[in-house]
């Protein structure tokens, strides 16, 4: 297994539940890519109501993990692979300069490939740094969802 080094910051859009996106899914805006890229970071088991927060993966090398063309990993095998969303719970906790690891794997039909990936909280110094630090970024967040919840 590689391990790769990188920063994540959390992307201030709406939380979703797991549920939702997973309909969305299923309702054919996505083609199935939605179920099969959660699948791909083991030891999450993913509840119909968790609160989905999307983020972006990034490193001097590549500032969109997520989307973008990087010789590390290759196009094929990141590309759609990696999800933009994780639980709150995950981050339940979790602070500016904070490390989470993550293990990504997936498997093509030419190159199956495991990556531990170690990132590092730092919403500070990207572009959403207006949002506040990691933690005040998805406090506001989950402050939001439980309002609209009410």
């Amino acid at each position: 297994m590689r391990t790769l080094d990188g920063n994540f910051f959390i992307v201030p859009n709406r939380l979703f539940r797991y549920a939702e996106l997973r309909n969305e899914d299923e309702n054919g805006n996505d083609d199935g890519l939605f179920t099969r890229k959660y699948g791909n970071i083991t030891g999450l088991d993913y509840q119909d109501d968790d609160l989905m927060v999307e983020f972006w993966a990034t490193s001097p090398q590549c500032e969109n993990w997520h989307c973008h063309e990087w010789n590390e990993l290759g196009k094929e095998e990141v590309m759609g692979r990696l999800p933009n969303h994780l639980p709150a719970r995950l981050l339940a906790g979790v602070k500016e300069g904070d490390e989470i690891v993550l293990h990504f794997r997936a498997n093509n039909a030419e190159t199956p490939y495991s990556y531990e990936l170690r990132l590092t909280a730092h919403q500070l110094g990207y572009r959403y740094e207006r949002f506040g630090s990691f933690e005040e970024t998805l406090a506001g967040l989950l402050r939001r969802a439980t309002e609209r919840a009410a």
